[in-house]
């Protein structure tokens, strides 16, 4: 064997070695959005909406071969801002963009959680848990963009510069005619301690695990603004809960 081949191989087992577990489980494949307007997908009734909170950026990188179900992502924001004339909101209706190259059948669920900042007062990562929707079917017809929304339900929190939540995505399971993934969609505009993704291994920052991540993730919601509100430290699961009863 000769000297260059060694290298190359020790090169490759240092790679290995130094790689943290998550990077080495898979790679984003990253494809630029080639343009169009995402086509409405929503499950359920319609929701009134007085303002939009999360990623309402516009589509510019899709990723591929990326969505390993059963797993969850989450997109972290603040009310605060799209909210400012409301003393209170309510979820309504969670959004993730996904494109497809085929028709797909998507099992999943929406959920809200309060982040928390336990290493960094400028980042929040996760937190506990307010609630979860049932799974959902979600039937897509072909290829394309589409902007697939759940109906949520949720109490009436605060207006709060202060406290930061996170939108959820949970896929049970894809079955995609000729068996590949949908493509998640991002800005181009990535920031660390926004997107997080958890595959059975724990949550991580997609941005800080791979540095070619492109964006953070198009994950928006529909809020209302509502009277009454509580605190959100308030809420509890059961409270959630009876709320879908």
């Amino acid at each position: 064997m000769s000297t260059r081949m060694l290298s190359a191989i020790l090169f490759f087992l240092i790679v290995l070695l130094v790689a943290s577990p998550v990077a080495a489980q898979r790679a984003p494949t990253v494809v630029p959005y080639p343009g169009g307007d995402p086509v409405n997908l929503p499950m359920g009734q319609p929701t009134p909406t007085n303002c939009l909170v999360g990623n309402t950026n516009p589509p510019a990188f899709m990723i591929a071969n990326f969505l390993m179900p059963p797993e969850e992502y989450k997109l972290a924001f603040n009310v605060a801002a799209p909210c400012s004339g409301c003393v209170g909101f309510s979820l309504n209706r969670i959004h993730i963009l996904l494109n497809t190259t085929s028709a797909c059948d998507i099992a999943m669920a929406v959920r809200l959680e309060r982040a928390t900042f336990p290493h960094s007062p400028s980042c929040p990562e996760t937190g506990p848990l307010y609630g979860t929707t049932p799974v959902w079917h979600v039937p897509i017809a072909g290829p394309g963009t589409y902007d697939v929304s759940l109906p949520i339900m949720f109490p009436c929190f605060f207006v709060n510069t202060t406290v930061h939540y996170m939108l959820r995505i949970y896929f049970q399971d894809i079955d995609c005619v000729g068996g590949g993934v949908p493509r998640l969609l991002t800005d181009n505009a990535p920031t660390h301690c926004t997107n997080w993704n958890d595959f059975g291994t724990g949550w991580y920052d997609l941005f800080q695990e791979y540095p070619t991540w492109p964006g953070n993730l198009l994950i928006y919601a529909d809020a209302e603004c509502c009277s009454d509100p509580v605190p959100a430290e308030g809420a509890t699961w059961g409270a959630i809960k009876s709320l879908y009863r």
